[in-house]
């Protein structure tokens, strides 16, 4: 478990007003509570990496919001807007400025590609998937790091149509996330966001 240590950095102030359009069926939680989740989670990456441009689809699943549009996601990033702890990144991303940089917490960051997968990644897709349990399969398939074909993958993995729901649902929580990009007409291979610790 990832541990959080303490020190002088800046915190963003926090809204007290309930977040509004998360995902159905996830548990409440006050708005201190979702902005102290998503600064870890962009904590973590930052140490891991030292990156600054996050994906909002991802940082919007990380804190329970189906939709990085939702009027409650957008009000949480207006709150680090504001305090000029974010500012707009490439499409549809956020970058931290310099002083989100500064405000970054002291954590201890993935120690491994598997372990940056199962805690960090694999969690935040899961979440938006019509079909969970094929997405280790599909992971391991295109952890290779080579193109595939999107119509072979979907056929490996049982689907005979690869604009299923089951399997469409997952090639777009991976593109959102930044973690697949097209590999030539109707293909697909991961990015290099996937391997934080090098392609082996």
């Amino acid at each position: 478990m990832t541990k959080k240590s303490s020190n002088s950095a800046t915190k963003p102030k926090v809204i007290r007003k309930a977040k509004s359009g998360a995902k159905k069926g996830s548990s409440a939680k006050t708005s201190e509570e979702v902005q102290a989740t998503l600064f870890q989670v962009i904590g973590e990456d930052f140490a891991l990496s030292g990156k600054e441009e996050f994906s909002k689809a991802m940082l919007a699943a990380a804190v329970g919001y189906s939709n990085p549009r939702s009027a409650g996601f957008q009000k949480l990033l207006g709150v680090f807007y504001d305090q000029a702890i974010f500012e707009k990144g490439s499409k549809d991303c956020i970058r931290l400025t310099k002083k989100g940089i500064d405000s970054m917490p002291k954590i201890e960051p993935p120690k491994s590609n598997e372990e940056y997968f199962e805690k960090r990644l694999k969690p935040l897709i899961v979440k938006k998937l019509a079909n969970p349990a094929k997405f280790d399969e599909l992971w391991q398939i295109l952890l290779d790091g080579a193109a595939h074909e999107i119509k072979g993958l979907a056929s490996t993995l049982g689907y005979g149509n690869p604009r299923s729901a089951g399997f469409s649902s997952m090639v777009t929580a991976l593109k959102e996330a930044k973690m697949v990009e097209s590999a030539g007409k109707g293909a697909i291979k991961l990015t290099d966001e996937a391997f934080p610790f090098g392609r082996s």
